[in-house]
């Protein structure tokens, strides 16, 4: 027979000290990530194309619309992945 202490979970930062370094750099990395994309995305938009804020705020909201209204219009619904 198994051990039934063997599928308890085992607590403590020491204990799981890998997953948490995972953590600590996969949010620092999505962090400096969004960071950059707010603070770079905008100026290039400005200098570059020429779009005002408001224009950026309306084409983010668009690029990141739920999943379930991106649908091709007057067509059948597709399936996710």
């Amino acid at each position: 027979m198994s051990d039934p202490d063997a599928s308890r979970p085992v607590l403590g930062l020491r204990a799981n000290l890998g997953q948490f370094v995972l953590l600590v750099a996969a949010s620092a990395l999505v962090g400096g990530t969004v960071g950059q994309e707010r603070a770079v995305v905008p100026l290039l938009a400005d200098r570059i194309f020429g779009l005002t804020a408001v224009t950026a705020a309306a084409s983010f909201i668009v690029a990141c619309r739920r999943p379930e209204l991106r649908r091709p219009v007057g067509g059948e619904q597709t399936e996710p992945f």
